[in-house]
């Protein structure tokens, strides 16, 4: 089986009901001190709108819950929002202290009743809808599979994915927990569509390991994860993307002004 496939081999739209297969968990429990935020980070304006309108609007067509992960004092300000957009469809749960992605992830178990989850970051609000829903219609079109995530190749990434020849996952370089750079390598794009049953098997396997702490950060690491998706019952498989605006995530005031022009001159195709 081919783990890794271009998004222009995925051309159908996601048919009717497909959302209700689906809880997007948004961990966004960051306070944004590079922004300088006064608030949540997710509430930092792009083009006007909070980044939380933005990720809403990204999600809100391809799934039917949404989990949004925040730090203790988040709610009073993000929930009037969500209440507003979204209903009964929002949920919230608390990380009480930054230890890492994995961890933000894992307080979520008991709130996914879906048989499919897609993991976003709640600073990445450039992915374009049809990459996701390619990595969902590969991931529900193929039993195998345990997973199903977007990426792309490109210069200086943040993140690398290390591959055998067999085109599984071995290994995931990731430039904060490291002093060495690279010149070019396969990053993500800050979104994941899992099977949830073995998300949340991968995440309790991998609990307190100290593998999977940050040499540098000493945090849960989610991405270092990702090798586990590959095992004897499945594997994890790729959608190659073409376009770097899509890995963009959101950590400096110039971060969120080019994500600005992405999103208005998106507008304007």
């Amino acid at each position: 089986m081919r783990l890794i496939r271009d998004i222009d081999e995925f051309t159908e739209a996601r048919p009717p009901g497909a959302a209700g297969s689906w809880t997007a968990i948004i961990p966004a429990a960051g306070r944004g001190s590079r922004l300088n935020c006064t608030g949540p980070k997710i509430l930092y304006p792009v083009l006007g709108k909070p980044m939380l309108e933005w990720l809403i609007t990204l999600l809100e067509p391809l799934c039917g819950d949404l989990v949004f992960v925040l730090s203790p004092e988040a709610p009073e300000l993000v929930g009037p929002l969500l209440q507003a957009r979204l209903g009964s469809r929002a949920r919230t749960v608390i990380q009480p202290q930054p230890t890492g992605m994995a961890d933000a992830i894992a307080v979520c178990e008991g709130f996914v009743k879906t048989p499919y989850t897609l993991v976003l970051w709640g600073d990445q609000i450039t992915p374009r809808g049809r990459s996701l829903a390619a990595c969902m219609t590969f991931l529900e079109s193929t039993s195998s599979l345990h997973a199903a995530i977007p990426t792309m190749i490109r210069d200086a990434p943040y993140i690398h994915f290390k591959r055998d020849d067999r085109e599984r996952i071995v290994d995931v370089f990731q430039a904060r927990e490291s002093a060495q750079k690279m010149a070019q390598g396969e990053s993500d794009c800050g979104a994941f569509c899992f099977r949830t049953e073995a998300l949340f098997q991968v995440l309790r396997q991998a609990r307190g390991s100290p593998l999977h702490k940050g040499a540098r950060t000493n945090e849960n690491n989610f991405l270092s994860l990702i090798p586990l998706f590959h095992d004897d019952q499945g594997a994890l498989a790729t959608v190659r993307l073409h376009d770097a605006e899509e890995t963009l995530g959101i950590n400096t005031a110039e971060d969120a002004q080019e994500a600005g022009r992405i999103l208005k001159r998106r507008q304007n195709e």
